[in-house]
């Protein structure tokens, strides 16, 4: 018997697993208005084409949803994989969870910020809530939470970088808590992760990042003269800046 669902587990350069994809999604969101509708009347060519239109308009809403389930499903399996512990025993043969990922999603840019906290994740955060059992690891990949767990891991990566080892399973229960309490909002824990952390928030300003190895960032910040001077008040002391400024000139050009 052929593998109907092959599309799921393989690329096609020329389009067919995201027609398949499309397809797969249509066929569910058509059976589901179909059960919705009393009485339904399959010949009835104005209920029909009322319901192939709807069909059509949600259909392309769930594949944007996907994504973002794909997303937080990749966060699910990771949990999986580290509970489990067997991935060392997969093709590649890796020692690490690094290893694993960089085996498994070799077609991920290793410098975007969604790689980084994934490592992070998988690394650190993942094995050291089982380890305490630290409940509600869950929230990581539950839609509502996403956005903020996301928003904590700054704080996350910061207190696992500075924090008394004694002390760092309660500082990790409470930025946990924090994500789960529907009462905080998104802005309440960007609020509560600087707070933790002693920065202030600086303007608004244009900012690229370009992830470098061994956990480290390059920022590269456009901003004006007013911006400028307070971005570098609320820096001070924390960072060193180079600012192309203050830097020896050549024809107009720091160097």
């Amino acid at each position: 018997m052929p593998n109907e669902h092959k599309w799921l587990t393989e690329d096609d350069e020329g389009g067919l697993d995201a027609q398949r994809t499309a397809e797969f999604v249509t066929g569910v969101v058509r059976q589901n208005l179909v059960e919705d509708i009393k009485d339904f009347d399959q010949q009835d060519d104005e209920v029909l084409t009322r319901v192939d239109a709807n069909v059509q308009v949600e259909t392309l809403g769930r594949l944007q949803a996907m994504q973002d389930k794909a997303d937080r499903g990749m966060i699910y399996q990771l949990g999986v994989i580290i509970e489990d512990g067997i991935y060392q025993y997969s093709e590649s043969e890796p020692s690490t969870i690094s290893e694993m990922l960089a085996a498994a999603m070799d077609e991920m840019d290793s410098g975007t910020s969604q790689w980084y906290d994934l490592t992070f994740i998988a690394d650190q955060l993942l094995p050291f809530m089982v380890a305490h059992k630290i409940p509600n690891a869950a929230v990581l990949w539950a839609k509502g939470f996403k956005k903020k767990a996301r928003a904590a891991v700054p704080l996350l990566r910061y207190l696992f970088a500075n924090e008394d080892e004694k002390k760092l399973p309660d500082k990790v229960r409470q930025v946990i808590a924090w994500i789960v309490d529907k009462k905080i909002s998104k802005q309440d824990l960007e609020e509560k992760v600087r707070a933790a952390r002693g920065v202030t928030e600086i303007p608004m300003v244009y900012v690229k990042e370009t992830i470098l190895p061994r956990g480290r960032s390059r920022l590269v910040i456009e901003c004006d003269k007013v911006q400028r001077d307070a971005i570098v008040r609320k820096l001070k002391g924390m960072i060193d800046v180079h600012l192309d400024g203050d830097a020896p000139q050549k024809n107009g050009v720091a160097i």
